[in-house]
């Protein structure tokens, strides 16, 4: 797995990449991400295999301290035999900003689950995409609590599928009782 830690006030000007290249029957990977008060970066995070069968299960947390802005791109490209659950634990707190663009094109069977927690006058802008052919079947499950004042959340994700391929998206937005003048769409 990969641990990113950007200290407070850094701004990265180049972009982090990191691979996950599965390559045993069974990969487990762990990756941690913080991001310090003010702190700005764009982290791309690429997922291979080749067609041999495999599991691959991936935990990610994203941390992301007051006022600070990440870019997280998720490029995931297994064997057509692999199945996959990718879970996403995300903290927003006060003002920061994430924006997630995923595209997936590889895999039999792939799951993604998000469980994101909104600080006051935080934004979580999720985009993500899947090209299926085959049988291929992909599930993308976001849970958004918006937990602060004033938080927003947008969710826009597209399907191109074709042969027998499928593609399923559910979500589900939560509003704390305190968490007053919040916006979300899908």
């Amino acid at each position: 797995g990969a641990f990113v830690h950007v200290p407070a006030g850094a701004k990265l000007t180049k972009a982090i990449r990191f691979v996950a290249s599965a390559s045993e029957q069974e990969e487990h990977f762990r990756h941690l991400i913080i991001l310090e008060e003010g702190a700005e970066a764009t982290i791309i995070r690429e997922c291979w295999g080749d067609e041999s069968p495999r599991f691959v299960g991936e935990l990610t947390e994203l941390r992301l301290g007051r006022n600070s802005r990440l870019h997280w791109i998720l490029l995931q490209n297994l064997g057509s035999e692999s199945m996959a659950a990718f879970r996403q634990k995300i903290e927003l707190q006060e003002g920061s900003e994430l924006k997630i663009s995923a595209l997936h094109t590889g895999g039999k069977t792939v799951q993604t689950r998000q469980e994101a927690h909104l600080g006051a006058g935080s934004l979580l802008d999720a985009q993500g995409a899947a090209r299926g052919h085959g049988q291929q079947h992909f599930d993308f499950w976001l849970d958004i609590r918006h937990e602060g004042a004033k938080s927003r959340s947008a969710m826009d994700y597209w399907y191109v599928m074709a042969e027998k391929s499928r593609g399923v998206f559910n979500a589900q937005v939560e509003v704390k009782q305190n968490a007053a003048d919040c916006e979300s769409s899908q």
